[in-house]
């Protein structure tokens, strides 16, 4: 097990949202977004168990991943499922919402400082670029989702402050990482990281200071990208072989799903509604796909 399973639970979260989103919309059942939002939480406690036993009894192993280039971005994955999580459990208790939310918070700034300290005191090799160094300047993003509900001490400057992060600095690491893919590197489907400042960007902007135009631009410039993304990630899962990895891409494209569904509530039409729909279904299907592809590359290795 390694740090990177937490993004998991950050699909599943994306999932859940994207259901609720889509009751509120279209009347679905409401059960569908609570029951996967339960089945995040149970998978949550489930890799916090496992990992925690991990770093207590091969404490070597998790500091090998933490020095690695390519493994340490991904410790911001704990962080970001941490706050993502409280958003769903927040209707179940507020008080443990809270507790979940403000470890997240405390372990995605820990992540991100530590690991700019590094980057910036010690010379990196590109050729061990991978997109995930992107989540240290968009997991802040995650952070509104639940900080604008909970409303706790100093919410509204650290949603301000996140999302000034993901703005400022997650747009200009994407338009990075766009260059490395289109001269340089393969990154194969963890590319589609990408498309999460704009999903989570739109979602932020539009719970923090209501829809208007530049929201509206955000959410078609994503949508521009995404079509080139998907269909690049889906090329390269079809002639791959399945890695827990591939979870990277599950909540850059639910994030965005759940955008679209806010816009088309928004701006409703029989295009946002169809691309919503087209969106969802996507969504639904890739979550499906990698659940059974970990379930059955578990039973391989038990």
């Amino acid at each position: 097990m390694n740090i990177a399973v937490f993004s998991i639970v950050m699909g599943y979260c994306g999932l859940a949202f994207s259901y609720m989103a889509a009751a509120g919309l279209w009347g679905l059942p409401d059960v569908i977004g609570k029951g996967i939002g339960m089945a995040a939480a149970v998978i949550y406690a489930g890799l916090v168990i496992g990992y925690g036993r991990k770093v207590i009894v091969r404490s070597d192993a998790v500091l090998a991943e933490w020095k690695s280039p390519e493994g340490a971005p991904f410790f911001a994955t704990f962080g970001m499922a941490s706050v993502l999580l409280a958003a769903i459990v927040e209707a179940w208790s507020l008080p443990v919402a809270a507790v979940i939310w403000v470890i997240g918070v405390l372990a995605l700034f820990a992540c991100i400082f530590l690991l700019w300290r590094r980057w910036m005191h010690e010379k990196q090799d590109i050729g061990r670029l991978t997109p995930a160094w992107l989540l240290i300047l968009i997991s802040p993003l995650t952070i509104p989702v639940a900080g604008n509900s909970l409303k706790l001490f100093g919410y509204q400057e650290l949603t301000l402050f996140s999302l000034s992060i993901g703005l400022g600095l997650g747009m200009a690491g994407v338009m990075f990482f766009l260059k490395e893919a289109v001269f340089d590197k393969h990154f194969g489907p963890g590319l589609l990281i990408l498309l999460t400042p704009f999903g989570m960007a739109y979602l932020d902007y539009t719970a923090t200071f209501g829809t208007d135009t530049f929201s509206s631009l955000l959410l078609h410039c994503g949508l521009f990208l995404a079509i080139p993304l998907l269909i690049t990630v889906v090329t390269d899962m079809v002639k791959g072989t399945f890695s827990l990895l591939w979870w990277s891409t599950g909540f850059p494209f639910m994030a965005f799903t759940n955008a679209m569904l806010h816009y088309a509530k928004a701006y409703p039409s029989d295009i946002t509604n169809v691309l919503s729909a087209e969106f969802l279904a996507g969504g639904t299907v890739l979550i499906a796909y990698l659940s059974i592809k970990t379930i059955l590359n578990l039973l391989k290795h038990r």
